[in-house]
């Protein structure tokens, strides 16, 4: 049985280190818009968080119809406890994988490896300015995966 009332994935929310210079990187190499940016403190974050005198920020955006929330806390150890195995992969499709290569290579962004062709998609990696990996995929159309999925 379902949540009652579940309408959906909600956004995807990614720790960082610095707040202003990863809102640069995702809005420069990932069209991300911001929508709103917020101090969290208080008796209610620290409720929320567990942790007592919690603060942080939480920058909300959007990347196509995908909403990304980055946030940055003061109480994010530098490494994280064995909770959870933590955000495996942010994916974003493009139409072209190639030609979104080219632009990340051409911007300056670490790209993992050049585009490579598995289980129906073309895709490739790049990496924030926190080591995050992002997934940058092509599907094709009728091929194995999302690709068939949505033919």
């Amino acid at each position: 049985m379902a949540i009652p009332g579940l309408k959906g994935v909600s956004h995807v929310s990614i720790n960082v280190a610095e707040m202003d210079r990863s809102k640069d990187w995702y809005r420069d190499v990932l069209g991300w818009e911001e929508l709103f940016d917020e101090h969290l403190a208080g008796e209610e974050f620290e409720t929320i968080t567990g942790a007592p005198g919690a603060e942080g920020r939480a920058s909300g955006g959007r990347i196509g119809d995908l909403r990304v929330e980055l946030m940055s806390f003061n109480y994010t150890p530098a490494v994280l406890p064995g909770n959870g195995l933590g955000l495996r992969v942010l994916s974003l499709e493009v139409s072209d994988a190639d030609e979104a290569y080219a632009a990340m290579r051409h911007m300056g962004v670490t790209c993992v490896t050049a585009p490579v062709d598995l289980h129906g998609t073309r895709m490739f990696f790049i990496v924030d300015p926190d080591g995050q990996g992002i997934e940058v995929v092509e599907y094709v159309a009728g091929g194995p995966a999302w690709g068939g999925a949505y033919s």
